[in-house]
């Protein structure tokens, strides 16, 4: 919470006087819901596939307070948008902050106007700009090998999809490790 400027003092916020208050937020509600669903948090914190409907309930919330929790979701220029994955990532501070879920949504809030911001964009286009433009550098660095390869092949779209899912979930839907994933975390949150 350091990390982010996030108060852990700062009271929860009110509940929501409407649900969903809007058909696109109902569309995206919806998706989220069936996101939820299937979120790494359920495979961190249960040994049985049976998971509370209080604890999906919340994360559901947790999820739709910090994307739509400000007059930027008026404004259709600044309006932050659901993306798949999304879903894991705060799955992750629900984790960490499971006595204190209002914390975790205001982390998330933060993390989506500034760390998240081209991924909530409407489209990924200018994110995806982004992965493919470090990409390539990047596996060149890494692996030259590898890197001729994709060039080569023309796989290049297959490589960017690959980053492209470790960046939208900080690498939370492919590490199994609850424990790797939050040093992970600190990581991006401090550098």
């Amino acid at each position: 919470h350091k990390l982010v400027n996030v108060n852990p003092y700062t009271p929860p916020p009110p509940p929501p006087t409407s649900t969903i208050p809007n058909e696109q937020e109902d569309e995206e509600y919806e998706l989220i819901k069936r996101d939820v669903k299937r979120s790494v948090l359920f495979r961190h914190t249960t040994t049985t596939t049976a998971i509370t409907q209080e604890v999906q309930t919340l994360h559901i919330q947790t999820i739709h307070s910090s994307i739509h929790s400000s007059k930027e979701s008026k404004d259709k220029k600044r309006r932050r948008h659901y993306y798949q994955g999304y879903q894991d990532l705060s799955s992750i501070f629900l984790h960490i902050y499971s006595s204190t879920p209002h914390i975790a949504t205001l982390i998330l809030t933060t993390l989506s106007k500034f760390h998240l911001r081209d991924a909530m964009r409407d489209t990924f286009a200018v994110f995806h700009s982004v992965i493919a433009a470090m990409t390539l550098p990047i596996l060149q660095e890494v692996d030259e090998e590898m890197h001729d390869w994709v060039e080569s092949s023309g796989e290049e779209e297959f490589v960017y999809s690959v980053f492209l899912r470790w960046m939208v979930t900080w690498f939370a839907h492919d590490v199994h490790d609850v424990g790797i994933v939050e040093r992970l975390f600190d990581v991006f949150l401090s550098s």
